[in-house]
């Protein structure tokens, strides 16, 4: 494949997945890791791609952090570090007695029902498309009620807020969408922060599902600090290896 080819190509697949990583391009380039840096350079000096760690996204307007994409459109970007990520939080979940979870709406969380091996769980959730999967792991599924938001599906508002707090959680197993040192886990929706944070403080334990996008991005409601969960990541950015809490998915 040509160069120009092979640009004209990425930027077709970015336009139908929106982000991708480098390990992603060479399987679908065939062409090296530094061959495709090299492209995705070009291509970012070019104003077509954002270049993110480790890949790139196709340039998205300023505010995308402080709003929020379609759930199926989330299910796409970054997907098989949410699958190596989602089976590093399986692991733990199948490994321990962790008997009553907390299993957040996000993408990300989802990624880990697949590879759940347990029929014992009793999860509460308030993510509309994760009821049936877990449902058919086994697992005896409350969903919260409340309002549910039209974009991801999740159910939100203070009937679920009130409904959360009523448990007692051996594990939550939350997304977020953005981190900082400064201001810890963010989300841009009030509702899932306080929801976010509830499910926090009824756990024992919390594990935050985070592709290495969401670091150092910054949204409009933070719900908890870096040192109050468990961070499982794909890739621990050099300036996040102190945190002794942030773990890299194997």
């Amino acid at each position: 494949m040509f160069a120009n080819e092979r640009r004209s190509s990425i930027l077709k697949w970015l336009n139908d997945r929106r982000q991708l990583s480098v390990k992603e391009l060479v399987r679908l380039t065939h062409a090296s890791p530094a061959t495709v840096r090299r492209d995705l350079d070009y291509l970012a000096e070019a104003g077509k791609i954002i270049r993110v760690h480790g890949g790139a996204s196709l340039k998205q307007d300023a505010t995308s952090l402080f709003s929020e994409n379609e759930f199926e459109q989330k299910v796409q970007e970054f997907s098989s570090e949410k699958q190596r990520i989602g089976h590093a939080i399986a692991q733990l979940i199948n490994e321990n007695d962790y008997n009553a979870i907390y299993f957040d709406a996000g993408t990300s969380v989802l990624a880990v029902i697949p590879y759940l091996d347990r029929t014992d769980l009793f999860v509460i959730t308030n993510g509309l498309h994760h009821v049936f999967p877990l449902i058919s792991k086994g697992a005896h599924v409350i969903l919260l009620g409340g309002t549910v938001k039209p974009t991801t599906q999740a159910v939100v508002g203070p009937q679920a807020i009130s409904q959360l707090s009523h448990y007692n959680l051996d594990l939550s197993v939350i997304g977020v969408n953005a981190i900082d040192e400064e201001n810890g886990l963010m989300t841009p929706d009030v509702n899932e922060a306080e929801l976010k944070r509830v499910a926090i403080t009824q756990a024992e334990r919390t594990i935050v599902a985070a592709d290495h996008s969401k670091f150092n991005q910054r949204s409009l409601h933070s719900f908890a600090s870096l040192p109050e969960v468990t961070i499982m990541t794909d890739d621990v950015l050099p300036e996040y290896k102190a945190f002794k809490n942030i773990k890299e998915a194997r």
